[in-house]
């Protein structure tokens, strides 16, 4: 299940209401057809019909006789006259869930007959490449599948090929499932393999979602499943991204600043390049504590908290997206499926705490991340780092470079002192002797 609000793109995500993005993307269409459809003479009513018929109503559904499928209780048909319009349809960050199309009539009278949301993705992007709209459409992508079986991995990669040729810079959006599914259910020998044939597609990136934190405990595999995934995508050169949980729902307990902070700065020192909120906006009843609200309000706390953390992650984002994840562990006691601290590594040791260490390489510097590996309490310690390391500087807010004062710790190797709000990471550049 992975339906979210919006996407940290770059680590960030602006926040905005989905019906801000609704008007943003409406004001967008209509400036094209008027532009395309108004240089070959076409008429202002045309342009203002063709506008409403892409806006509006262009998913209708007929008896299941009528196009040759059956009716299941995975795949329920729509309702008569309940349409969905191409523009939600396309936007990212709109899930469309439990229900599938039948037959979508385009704003040009064609109608296709569909069996899948899939399919729909397919009849999508070849009716806009048809049609020439592709350079100017105003969207990041479109939803194609949720934690999708093995099986359906052909049908993507025929996707991913013709979007990356007709359609560059528009991503066709799928979700994996996390390590705690049931890999008999989804067709694959092992989690790794999973991931390792979808990256043979060559998707735009690879996403899963992982919740952790249930109503009672914390799930085992949230690092486990970092590990896997990071391995794939670093083989494959493919950005990973993750979906976190954000809200509540039967089973699942809202999550606090620190648990948080503890998923996303963990995500960012394995290298991942996008985090998502599950959720953003409040799907239906069974759902609560989302910024917002199921009627439209704001939720201000947990709006607050978000912006929160939005505002460290976008200080680091721009430095993060331009490095490349080198190592990763973590001081023990070691969670399930991690690497301790290495004998080589460019952090040594740590005088108490709990915390994960991610390594990075940019163009020209050497970077660490720090987490605090403790998502309930702030941590300070005393991190002892590689002797080959003659200066340390912390990234600000801004990006500048601080310097931080290093002292010859009784190991006779240089250190400093850190220290961390409740799940929290802070990003370092570091030198080495020549």
């Amino acid at each position: 299940m992975a339906m979210f609000g919006l996407a940290l793109h770059c680590v960030h995500q602006t926040v905005t209401t989905r019906f801000e993005r609704r008007r943003e993307v409406t004001k967008a269409i209509a400036s094209v057809l008027r532009k395309r459809l108004g240089a070959a003479g076409v008429q202002a009513s045309d342009v203002v019909r063709c506008f409403r018929e892409i806006t509006a109503g262009s998913v209708t559904a007929s008896e299941p006789n009528d196009v040759g499928m059956a009716e299941t209780p995975s795949q329920p048909r729509l309702a008569e006259n309940n349409g969905e319009s191409l523009e939600s349809l396309l936007t990212m960050g709109r899930t469309i869930r439990g229900r599938n199309p039948q037959i979508v009539r385009f704003p040009d009278g064609v109608h296709v007959n569909v069996s899948s949301w899939v399919e729909l993705a397919e009849q999508v992007i070849r009716w806009f490449a048809r049609n020439n709209y592709l350079p100017d459409i105003p969207f990041n992508g479109f939803v194609v599948r949720d934690e999708p079986p093995v099986k359906e991995y052909p049908r993507f990669g025929r996707i991913f090929d013709y979007t990356r040729e007709r359609w560059p810079g528009v991503i066709p959006y799928i979700n994996l499932y996390p390590n705690y599914v049931n890999i008999a259910d989804v067709g694959a020998e092992s989690y790794a393999d999973y991931i390792r044939k979808f990256t043979a597609l060559r998707p735009p990136m690879v996403s899963y979602d992982h919740y952790p934190f249930a109503t009672e405990g914390i799930g085992p595999e949230w690092f486990h499943n970092l590990e896997e995934v990071r391995r794939e995508c670093l083989t494959a050169g493919i950005p990973p991204w993750v979906i976190v949980q954000l809200c509540a729902w039967p089973g699942i307990r809202a999550v606090n600043e620190g648990e948080l902070r503890w998923c996303v700065f963990s995500a960012m020192a394995y290298g991942y390049k996008s985090v998502c909120y599950f959720c953003y906006a409040t799907p239906d009843k069974d759902f609560t504590q989302c910024p917002i609200n199921l009627d439209g309000t704001v939720n201000a706390e947990r709006y607050a908290l978000l912006k929160r953390v939005n505002k460290d992650v976008a200080a680091l984002g721009p430095v993060l997206m331009a490095l490349t994840s080198k190592r990763v562990y973590h001081t023990e006691p070691l969670p399930t499926g991690t690497q301790g601290i290495p004998a080589d590594g460019w952090v040594r040791s740590f005088s108490g705490g709990e915390w994960l260490v991610g390594e990075f390489q940019g163009a020209h510097s050497s970077y660490v991340m720090l987490v605090n590996r403790n998502p309930n309490k702030a941590q300070t310690t005393a991190a002892s780092w590689s002797p080959d390391i003659k200066s340390v500087y912390r990234v600000s807010e801004d990006q500048s470079l601080q310097p931080l004062k290093l002292r010859t710790g009784k190991s006779g190797q240089p250190e400093c002192s850190v220290s961390l709000p409740a799940g929290s990471g802070a990003l370092y550049c570091v030198e080495f002797e020549r």
